[in-house]
């Protein structure tokens, strides 16, 4: 599956952007199960943008090796540049080893097992066959007990919030459509796209009155999933 979209154009001011239009829900969205990574973790963050995460993974967990993945050569050099930034600002702070690729999930190296992924606002880019070859490659990469850290948009089941959801999500997608080139499409049923190769959510929280949603996911054997709780 070859990436047709580039986030080249907007890498200076997406994390303003992002924040401001949800009021900082996103972040929290994706700060919010960190520390769910066991320590010692090999983690695979794929589409981490500019690397403004990665802080937190630091501070949330004491991971061993993070791959990270990032297809828009604009963010990959602003994630390293804030690794650095954060060396000089706690430099009595130990942080895990980190590969920077600059790629797609193609780039995976092969020889590589995870026990975490992250995809956080990276699966509604994709859609269809390319979606699904998209799950099924990451989950190759990981071990039987590892964990899948998620976090995107979401459609309330609520008949009154749908109202403003769905079309606040058609000008989102016109707008990445617009300067990223993403294509403008129904936002997938992810639930469906997990379950497909065997992963059941653990753990899920909602955001923004449902329009965000973050969850845990792991393989289907011996789990039991978690009610998702409401808005934080």
């Amino acid at each position: 599956m070859k990436s047709c979209f580039s986030y080249d154009r907007i890498a200076s001011v997406y994390d303003l952007l992002s924040y401001f239009a949800f009021f900082g829900r996103i972040q929290q969205a994706q700060r919010y199960y960190l520390s769910q990574i066991p320590d010692g973790s090999n983690v695979l963050f794929l589409g981490g943008g500019t690397g403004w995460l990665l802080p937190d993974l630091f501070l949330s967990s004491h991971s061993r090796h993070i791959t990270y993945i990032e297809a828009s050569a604009n963010m990959l050099l602003k994630a390293q540049n804030t690794v650095l930034r954060f060396q000089r600002q706690h430099p009595n702070t130990p942080i895990p080893s980190i590969t920077f690729i600059y790629g797609t999930e193609q780039q995976i190296p092969f020889s590589s097992k995870y026990d975490v992924a992250i995809t956080n606002f990276l699966l509604d880019m994709y859609s269809g066959s390319d979606l699904l070859t998209l799950v099924n490659r990451i989950s190759k990469h990981l071990t039987d007990e590892a964990i899948w850290l998620f976090s995107d948009f979401h459609l309330s089941e609520h008949p009154r919030q749908r109202i403003w959801q769905k079309p606040l999500l058609s000008l989102m997608y016109y707008f990445f459509h617009l300067t990223a080139g993403i294509a403008i499409q129904p936002l997938p049923d992810f639930a469906d796209v997990f379950g497909r190769f065997g992963w059941r959510s653990t753990h899920g929280s909602t955001f923004y009155q449902g329009f965000i949603r973050s969850q845990v996911y792991r393989r289907t054997k011996d789990v039991i999933p978690d009610a998702v709780a409401e808005d934080r």
